[in-house]
C-alpha cells in the first residue's frame, strides 16, 4: 500500500513540475481531451455493433480496441482491473509529448 501512496506522490510531483516544458493546464487539458475521445470512441463502437455486415464490425471492433487504449494510457485508474495496464502507463508517462501525439494521430 505504501509502494502505491509514494508512486502516485511521484507522479503528482512529475505533473506539477515547475521546470516542465509545458503548463500544467495543457499537459492536463490534452489528457482529458484523450480521455473523452477515447470513451466517444468507444460509445460509437458500441453502436456500430448493430451491423450486420463483417466489414462493419470488425472496423468497430478495432475501434473499440484504440478507444480502450487511449483510455488505458491516458487514465489507468478507468482500467484498474487489468494488471499489466500499470506498466504500459508508466511507460507512456514516460514517452516526449510529440511521440504521443503521432501515436493518437495514428
Amino acid at each position: 500500500m505504501g509502494a502505491a501512496a509514494s508512486s502516485a506522490q511521484t507522479q503528482m510531483m512529475a505533473e506539477h513540475d515547475p521546470n516542465a516544458a509545458f503548463p500544467w493546464w495543457v499537459r492536463f487539458l490534452a489528457k482529458g481531451l484523450a480521455i473523452i475521445g477515447g470513451f466517444i470512441a468507444m460509445f460509437f463502437a458500441v453502436l456500430g455493433l448493430i451491423s450486420f455486415n463483417a466489414t462493419c464490425i470488425m472496423a468497430v471492433l478495432l475501434q473499440l480496441a484504440f478507444g480502450f487504449f487511449s483510455v488505458a494510457l491516458e487514465a489507468p485508474f478507468c482500467c484498474a482491473f487489468i494488471d499489466f495496464i500499470e506498466k504500459i502507463a508508466k511507460f507512456s508517462e514516460s514517452r516526449a509529448y510529440w511521440q504521443k501525439a503521432v501515436l493518437f494521430c495514428m
